[in-house]
């Protein structure tokens, strides 16, 4: 019996250096492991354009709408404005048109982030497919979108209106419109915050395969949202770290007794 155990013990402390290392890497991956992108929070599916009551009922048809910036201004000389990237994007995978005919692409978003602009840009917009990279095939007006497209009128509104040929940015899944909107400082609406007089606004028209307005037209207040495109890296607390330490301490004394 005593040989038995001690051949039993030997072939533990054999594997004691295998054990050790497999415990240490599992448990550091599951400390270190960073996190999943950080979201914002979206408006949709559905959403009734009431200021303070944004998600319950109304324009959103099924998708779901966000407004986001990394939170600072981009760099320049300028000393009286700023100018902030706004990203809107618009996930049309659950979309469902609330008109007569489905909808099968946006030929016009519009955002609202100020209530006055001294000068935007387009970085960047979907091609036909919905990918990036379609800048090229959108036109930015001034102002913002009623039935007919883009309507040129609306203080603080900036519209991407779809020129090249086809119907527009197809819907099914996330499109995106990168913005470049310069306002003189301390202009910009409040991150986080939506009220009567000082809130973030979206437009959008869905069309159907003939290019006509199919739907509601999509006209909804929303909260301005800072985005961290890098994701998040866990930090393990203190009690964990002590854990970690207590058990790579205890196999190793175990390891020194059964050597002994």
């Amino acid at each position: 019996m005593k040989v038995k155990i001690i051949y039993k013990l030997a072939g533990i402390a054999q594997g004691l250096p295998g054990l050790m290392a497999l415990f240490t890497l599992g448990l550091a991956a599951s400390l270190f492991t960073p996190g999943g992108q950080a979201n914002a929070t979206p408006i949709g599916p559905t959403c009734n354009g009431t200021v303070g009551d944004e998600n319950q009922g109304g324009s959103c048809q099924g998708a779901t709408y966000t407004l986001t910036f990394d939170g600072n201004a981009l760099p320049d000389s300028d000393p009286n404005h700023e100018t902030y990237r706004i990203t809107y994007t618009i996930d049309t995978t659950n979309y469902a048109s609330s008109g007569p005919n489905p909808g099968v692409a946006i030929d016009a978003a519009a955002i609202k982030v100020s209530s006055k602009v001294s000068a935007a840009s387009l970085f960047d917009a979907p091609q036909a497919d919905g990918s990036a990279g379609g800048a090229t095939s959108w036109a930015l007006i001034a102002g913002g979108i009623n039935a007919n497209g883009c309507s040129g009128a609306g203080g603080g509104f900036e519209c991407a209106d779809w020129t090249a040929s086809g119907n527009g940015a197809a819907v099914g899944g996330i499109l995106s419109w990168i913005f470049d909107i310069t306002v003189d400082n301390g202009d910009l609406f409040a991150v986080d915050s939506c009220t009567t007089n000082s809130c973030p606004s979206i437009k959008a028209r869905y069309v159907d395969a003939s290019g006509n307005k199919t739907g509601d037209l999509v006209s909804e207040p929303i909260t301005l949202q800072i985005e961290d495109p890098r994701p998040p890296t866990s930090i393990p607390e203190p009690a964990t770290l002590l854990l970690l330490g207590c058990g790579l301490l205890g196999l190793a004394l175990l390891r020194r007794r059964l050597e002994n």
